[in-house]
């Protein structure tokens, strides 16, 4: 029997990576979509949030996006599909608001580390 080394570096390069990458893009793609039918400009809306979250309730700290989803009920539009919120978070990053800041236990994954995200500093 062989043991899968769960520690083991994953090469990017091969076709498993890509595989995986595809496969999370097309998931988060087809969650925005769903969501947008329903409430166009539904990813601006969210991206503004992770703005205005970052800078101001995690004040510049590194911040989990289920936490900052958390604190949007009531002022975004809840998803009945969080992948959405993949595509409000590199809408948020391409336009320069937020950057990848490490990584934590995300309670939405078993504690499996996620990337944290910060306000990029002006």
């Amino acid at each position: 029997m062989h043991q899968l080394d769960a520690f083991a570096s994953v090469d990017p390069s091969t076709q498993t990576h890509k595989a995986a990458r595809v496969r999370r893009d097309l998931g988060m793609t087809r969650a925005q979509l769903a969501v947008e039918r329903r409430a166009p400009k539904w990813t601006d809306q969210a991206a503004e949030y992770l703005r205005s979250y970052a800078d101001r309730i995690a004040a510049g700290q590194a911040f989990l996006v289920e936490d900052a989803i958390e604190a949007s009920y009531g002022k975004v539009e809840a998803v009945e599909n969080r992948r959405a919120w993949g595509a409000a978070v590199q809408a948020a990053a391409r336009r320069g608001w937020i950057e990848k800041a490490g990584s934590a236990p995300a309670r939405s994954s078993n504690l499996a580390p996620k990337f944290t995200w910060r306000k990029v500093p002006t």
